[in-house]
């Protein structure tokens, strides 16, 4: 590597000797610096060198030569440092003459196209270059400089600059370490060769080399600290901490060039130890033996370097240490530049997988899709350079103690979702406390012992290989990151023990925050996905109970099988065989039904009780309403199957037997009231797909029991039908008891109101009789006059019997269209006229049964209602059993009321725009509010045996019902009763 590198430095200075300027170019990188002898000679980039080089080359190109060369290499961390001395010689008159002593310190780096020169300082003590010069040769020939001066003038300089050399060095190997920094604890380093060349330099007494970096936000710094005593340390110190740090910060802090030198001896030289090791620092011994220390700071603007000593240095010394602030200022400075830009590239990374999360969880459809997301979170937490072994998260933590985790690591091909119960252990507690307490973060570095508890409990329930585990349990160590936020704990852990850093529980933080914005969405996936599964186990359930329902006889029960098969897979639960064992307690034996492999049902077989082995097992599970379990392998299963063809249950070609025999078969049998649902799979059932095949056997029972009991309901369907004849006639002759109660009622209304008019027409024609007695009489006696006014009594008498004649005419024909059946054919009716007729024929009807009732009665009807369309005879019927009932009420009460009561029944009229109603309200005892559900049922009446049917209110509620309105009730009870009807306008 020395050649390659020495290949390339004589290379450059030759090219540079020669004039060549692009093959000069070639061998400086990009970010190539420089610093000369002139200020003109300073560049940080190479183009601004390069076109110096070009602008300045005519001085140097066949005029100067390198002599007397001695380089010393010193490899830096994957640099080369190289520093040269040499003497200067230039032609002046075709005569070679001395011209200067000659440094140069080259850092070179290897890069993709080769070694490459990054950083340059060369210096020439006796500088004598004018601006925009490089070698002096005009100057020089001028003043005619002899050779001798030059070299009496560098000897007597020559201790001088040795020490500028040394100095110069001292800085190169300080700044070579300090521009190849690529992270902060590398400012160790960087104390480390700060101190070295310190003391080289001739530095006395000196106790360490410091850097510090201020965090004004949050009033500390962070001290990076080395002494050959105590090696590197670094320090958090708080602004505040003691008044001499206080003292500092504010000395440093004031200007980004600032200086500080404090003096610490005595009582406060005590204090300030016993701060530092109440700070967590290391004692240093050398405390003991002195009687002050002087640190010397000088800032960098976003930190300070400094030193500690046991004397005073001198202040050419501290010109030095302000020189290597310079150069470290620099460099620190291109490394916070680097440090942002990987930040920058950091964040954009972190971004980039963040983005993959979130975009993974907002695109998924089913909630099972969480597997896929905890392996994107995985895969990208090791894309981020985390060392992670594993990652997982639980979406209800806060619910339960238990964990439901989501869970992916580099020992399993795919992620699993895990059920762990919980179990007493200081990692579980901790997490529990967390919970209650609201923490945020929690971080974790178990003991081997408290990891493999861990594992004792999480391998009984998580799926894993045993080469998996074993590989597991030989792990070094574990260590787990924690965050719980809301509703997710996330959390990454590694086997091998290495704690994780700020900045990677950082980063964990934030994809927690990322996935807890898509949880609403998995939770409306998973409700959707819940009623989807609901409606799907309904329909299952529907279809069980519709198709059991059809069976009629023992042959039907072949069915069972398919059936289950077929609902099995609707439902998504795994299986390759399933089957019904049904119990019949009267014979003391199973009968049982399987399928083969395609769902077909093989003939059915029974065996006793008693039988050895599973059948008995089965027996005491079910009794117990306990599910059964059991694990086959395929020898197992054969034995199984032969016990089935020496019993003749199947014979030896049955699919059963021959096709997709399991090596392994995991048997679950399921209680239900009338036996055991089996489902068969080559991996045992989780308990949700349990779950499914538990509401599949309970459907099965309810419907397996319609099929047990069908004979005895065909019987017993013989004997309700003739119950139901015998109701129906009942029911016929109470309608015709109360049709016959209302029409009695109906008439004896008709007969009253017939009776006014009809007393009139009797009494006039009496009167008439007499008149014209009296009239032939008068006509005898020759008074015709007299005569003739008798005649005008009668002619008015005859009108007044008319009259009466057609109002009795007119009640009787009303009366006869009320009692034609209704022709179902609404029309058009005034209903203030149909409420007062049967008020009044209610009240006549009521006082014909009973002369000593009296009863006041109002009305108040809206004249703005029209006629409405309704079947006039079904709505009097109506209106006549309500009145009926208001005059039943008031006159029960009355039996029982004192001389104040009186008896009241009204009835109103309302228009409510599309709707009208009628109120029918009486004054009577009411209802009683236990009685309020029953009233409309057929056949219930509050009337003493023998007084009412229970048909009337059933009636009139129908009536209403079928004219699209609603009959409805308003009772207090010992108030009155107050009925409503509501009926559309249209």
């Amino acid at each position: 590597m020395e050649s390659a590198v020495m290949e390339v430095y004589f290379a450059y200075w030759e090219s540079y000797i020669n004039g060549d300027v692009d093959k000069l170019a070639s061998f400086l990188d990009d970010g190539y610096t420089q610093v000369g002898s002139a200020e003109s000679e300073v560049f940080f980039n190479k183009k601004d060198a390069v076109n110096f080089v070009a602008s300045t080359i005519n001085q140097v190109a066949g005029n100067v030569n390198m002599r007397n060369r001695i380089i010393k290499t010193e490899p830096l961390d994957g640099l080369i440092l190289i520093n040269e001395q040499a003497d200067l010689y230039f032609k002046m008159e075709g005569t070679w003459a001395f011209y200067a002593k000659f440094r140069a310190s080259s850092i070179l780096q290897n890069k993709e196209g080769g070694w490459k020169f990054i950083h340059q300082h060369s210096s020439m003590p006796d500088l004598r270059t004018l601006e925009g010069e490089n070698i002096a040769i005009e100057k020089i020939t001028a003043e005619n400089l002899e050779l001798k001066d030059a070299i009496k003038r560098r000897t007597i300089e020559l201790d001088q600059k040795n020490r500028e050399l040394e100095l110069e060095t001292a800085l190169e190997r300080v700044r070579a370490v300090a521009m190849g920094m690529r992270k902060g604890n590398d400012l160790l380093d960087i104390c480390e060769v700060l101190f070295s060349e310190l003391a080289k330099l001739g530095f006395s007494r000196l106790r360490n080399a410091m850097i510090n970096i201020y965090d004004d936000a949050k009033e500390s710094f962070m001290n990076y600290d080395y002494s050959p005593e105590q090696g590197k340390t670094v320090t958090l110190f708080s602004y505040n901490i003691h008044p001499i740090i206080q003292k500092q910060v504010y000395q440093l802090r004031s200007s980004p060039d600032a200086f500080s030198e404090i003096i610490i001896a005595g009582k406060e030289l005590a204090d300030f130890r016993a701060m530092r090791l109440n700070n967590g620092e290391s004692d240093d011994p050398r405390f003991d033996n002195i009687d002050a220390i002087t640190y010397y700071f000088y800032s960098t603007g976003t930190g300070a370097i400094g030193l500690s000593t046991f004397n005073n240095i001198a202040e050419e010394n501290r010109i030095v240490l302000k020189r290597f602030r310079n150069v470290f200022d620099l460099a620190y400075r291109r490394y916070m530049d680097i440090s942002q830009a990987v930040a920058q590239a950091r964040e954009s990374q972190i971004e980039t997988a963040l983005e993959r999360v979130r975009s993974r969880s907002m695109g998924m459809q089913k909630s099972d899709e969480l597997r896929d997301v905890i392996q994107v979170i995985y895969e990208q937490m090791v894309g981020l350079n985390i060392n992670i072994d594993s990652a997982g998260f639980d979406l209800d933590f806060r619910e339960t103690d238990d964990w439901n985790l989501w869970h992916a690591d580099a020992y399993t091909p795919f992620p699993n979702k895990i059920h762990i119960p919980y179990f007493d252990h200081p990692f579980t507690n901790a997490i529990i406390e967390a919970k209650k307490k609201g923490v945020e973060s929690l971080t974790f570095n178990h003991t081997i012992e408290n990891r493999n508890k861990i594992f004792d409990q999480v391998f009984k329930y998580a799926p894993a290989k045993p080469e998996a585990k074993e590989a597991l349990y030989n792990t070094t160590g574990l260590a787990e990151s924690h965050v719980y936020l809301k509703n997710v704990w996330l959390y990454i852990s590694n086997y091998a023990g290495i704690p994780y850093t700020d900045a990677e529980n950082a980063i964990l933080m934030r994809f927690g925050k990322v996935f807890e914005q898509t949880y609403t969405r998995f939770k409306d996936l998973e409700q959707a996905e819940e009623q989807a599964l609901e409606a799907v186990k309904h329909a299952s359930v529907d279809r069980v109970r519709a198709e059991i329902a059809s069976m009629r006889s023992t042959s039907d029960l072949e069915k069972i099988t398919p059936l289950i098969w077929n609902e099995l897979t609707t439902l998504g639960v795994p299986f390759i065989r399933c089957g019904v064992f049904i119990m019949d307690e009267e014979l003391q034996q199973v009968n049982t039904y399987l399928s083969n492999p395609d769902g077909e049902a093989i003939a059915a077989f029974h065996q006793p009780y008693n039988t050895t082995g599973e059948i008995s097992e089965l027996v005491k599970s079910w009794r117990k309403n306990e599910m059964y379990t059991q694990h086959w392998d395929e020898m197992m299963f054969i034995e199984f199957d032969k016990n089935l063809v020496q019993e003749g249950a199947i014979t030896s070609g049955e699919k059963y037997l021959t096709e997709n025999r399991p090596t392994d078969l995991y048997l679950h049998f399921l209680p239900f009231f009338q036996g055991m649902l089996y489902v068969g799979n080559i991996a045992a059932l989780s308990v949700d797909e349990l779950q499914l095949v538990q509401n599949l056997a309970d459907a099965f029972s309810t419907a397996y029991a319609r099929y047990e009991d069908f004979k005895k309901l065909e019987a017993a369907k013989q004997q309700v039908d003739k119950t139901l004849i015998d109701l129906k006639q009942a029911q016929s002759q109470l309608v015709q008891a109360e049709k016959m109660a209302s029409l009695g009622e109906l008439t004896a209304g008709i007969a009253h109101e017939i009776q006014n008019p009809l007393n009139f027409v009797n009494n006039f024609s009496e009167v008439n009789t007499e008149l014209i007695a009296e009239m032939q009489n008068e006509m005898d006696k020759g008074n015709f006059d007299d005569a003739i006014s008798i005649a005008n009594d009668i002619a008015v008498n005859e009108q007044k019997i008319n009259h009466h004649g057609k109002r009795a005419d007119a009640i009787v024909k009303g009366m006869l269209q009320h009692s034609r059946s209704s022709s179902s054919t609404k029309e058009p009716a005034n209903i203030n006229a149909l409420a007062d007729e049967y008020l009044r024929l209610a009240y006549h009807g009521f006082r014909a049964k009973d002369k000593s009732f009296n009863s006041g009665m109002k009305t108040i009807f809206d004249e703005s209602l029209g006629k409405i369309n309704i079947i006039p005879q079904d709505i009097g019927r109506v209106m006549l059993n309500l009145i009926n009932n208001a005059f039943y009420a008031v006159a029960e009460r009355n039996k029982l009321a004192n001389d104040n009561y009186e008896p009241t029944v009204s009835v109103s009229t309302r228009n409510l725009n599309h709707k009208m109603e009628v109120r029918i309200a009486d004054n009577g005892k009411g209802i009683p509010q236990k009685l309020l559900d029953k009233i409309f049922q057929p056949f219930f009446t509050t009337k003493p045996t023998g007084q009412g049917t229970g048909l009337g209110l059933s009636l009139a509620y129908d009536i209403v019902k079928a004219h699209d309105g609603e009959l409805k009730v308003e009772t207090k009870e010992g108030e009155g009763t107050e009925f409503i009807i509501v009926l559309p306008i249209t």
